[in-house]
């Protein structure tokens, strides 16, 4: 079902770019006038088609398990798809997709401030096969707490008990991915400025190959405010 939904979704759009209709000019073998300043023809179901490949690429990215490899085949039609942005003749509508940003749980543990309690905690953790979407540690009253950020809670819950790793409740943060490029998470944190939210903790890294990561937290009281004026 998977694999026949996004080749879907890839197929669509290649068929949709593949129907950009060319000004009369070029269409009659003549170059247009270079005085003329041709106007942008819109696509709206062209954007609607690469917002919905976006969507089943960071899906099929994330997902926990390859299920025997079957993410292979529709992660190439959704690239396959993707690409033909980079050719279509139409312009690309300013923030269609610029950032996925979705409100995760995440577990914190402490430990004492001295090299090696990191790599205590994250080899307990790979030895058991889990995966992190993000850690993040600092100093915190003359000892470190570690956030983590599972890919897979339970397998996650289930390694740190065995690893006898002492858990905090679950928390929130909100987790974001998006294509780099200048004042990517200027424009996240205006979005919650606009709505009178206070950001208590952020961090934004490059991730290379263009792309870009981020976290950030606000209090417990304005969690759902904030996925309210993130999403």
């Amino acid at each position: 079902m998977r694999t026949t939904l996004t080749t879907r979704l890839a197929t669509a759009a290649l068929v949709g770019l593949a129907g950009f209709s060319l000004p009369a000019a070029a269409r009659a073998g003549r170059p247009p006038d270079p005085t003329v300043v041709l106007p942008a023809e819109p696509h709206p179901e062209i954007n609607s088609a690469i917002v919905a490949l976006e969507r089943a690429k960071f899906h099929l990215m994330h997902a926990a398990h390859d299920f025997g490899g079957h993410r292979a085949a529709p992660g190439a039609a959704v690239r396959q798809g993707l690409n033909q942005r980079l050719v279509s003749p139409g312009p690309k509508r300013e923030g269609t997709m610029a950032e996925m940003i979705r409100k995760v749980e995440y577990y914190y543990t402490t430990a004492a401030n001295k090299p090696g309690e990191g790599t205590r905690l994250l080899d307990a953790l790979r030895m058991a096969g889990v995966n992190l979407r993000a850690v993040h540690g600092f100093p915190s009253a003359r000892k470190a707490q570690i956030d983590f950020v599972p890919a897979d809670t339970a397998a996650f819950l289930a390694a740190a008990k065995n690893a006898k790793i002492k858990l905090s409740k679950p928390k929130t943060a909100f987790l974001i991915e998006g294509d780099d490029r200048m004042g990517a998470l200027g424009g996240v944190m205006a979005r919650l400025a606009a709505a009178k939210i206070n950001v208590t903790a952020v961090t934004g890294i490059s991730a290379g190959m263009g792309r870009w990561g981020g976290i950030l937290w606000v209090k417990p009281g304005d969690v759902n405010k904030a996925a309210a004026a993130l999403g």
